[in-house]
């Protein structure tokens, strides 16, 4: 006499849960390798647009700089004066309106130390030597490498400028090499207008 069985066996049971875990397993291990590379084109994708917008506000601070010396106190500071890692001009104000800059002819200080390079902006030229800057942050953090230049009226290239001592000029370009943690050196050369004496 045979018995009808509804069940499933043991065997086939097993079976069964080992081939949903070989599926799963694979599942799984596809779809973490899929959200890794998401991950890793996100932060590829950030890295690039914070790179792209440091060098467009440093590129506009140069292509706007102006010959406009300043006075800090009572101490008259020349129009430009740069080394190697750091940078202080005067220029047009870009800034957006939330800052509420009060003056169109704006200080503007870069200074590359610590793997960080750093911007600071002044409300006006002209100020008590007290006066904290308007704007003060760190735009970049990890700068391996960063290093200004700057091109005489002999074409020639110097690591320091101040206009004071070259006749109150201001240089004819600036070039800045800057090598981050995630690209190779980007390199650029920004002409200065020198727009006012």
């Amino acid at each position: 006499m045979r018995t009808n069985s509804n069940g499933f066996t043991l065997l086939e049971l097993l079976v069964a849960i080992s081939i949903f875990s070989l599926i799963a397993a694979a599942g799984y291990s596809g779809l973490s390798s899929l959200v890794r590379a998401l991950q890793i084109q996100q932060e590829s994708s950030t890295a690039l647009a914070d790179t792209q917008w440091l060098v467009a506000r440093l590129d506009q601070d140069i292509a706007q700089g102006i010959n406009r010396p300043t006075r800090v106190g009572n101490t008259r500071l020349p129009a430009l004066v740069g080394d190697s890692n750091s940078l202080r001009l005067v220029t047009l104000n870009a800034e957006p309106p939330i800052y509420q800059a009060l003056s169109d002819e704006i200080p503007v200080s870069w200074q590359w130390q610590n793997q960080h390079l750093r911007r600071q902006l002044w409300q006006l030229p002209d100020r008590a030597a007290a006066t904290a800057p308007l704007i003060d942050e760190v735009l970049m953090e990890q700068v391996l490498q960063f290093e200004f230049r700057y091109l005489d009226h002999s074409n020639q290239w110097r690591l320091q400028w101040n206009s004071k001592l070259q006749n109150g000029q201001l240089p004819r370009a600036i070039q800045y090499q800057l090598q981050t943690s995630d690209y190779e050196i980007i390199s650029r050369i920004i002409e200065l207008p020198g727009q006012r004496r």
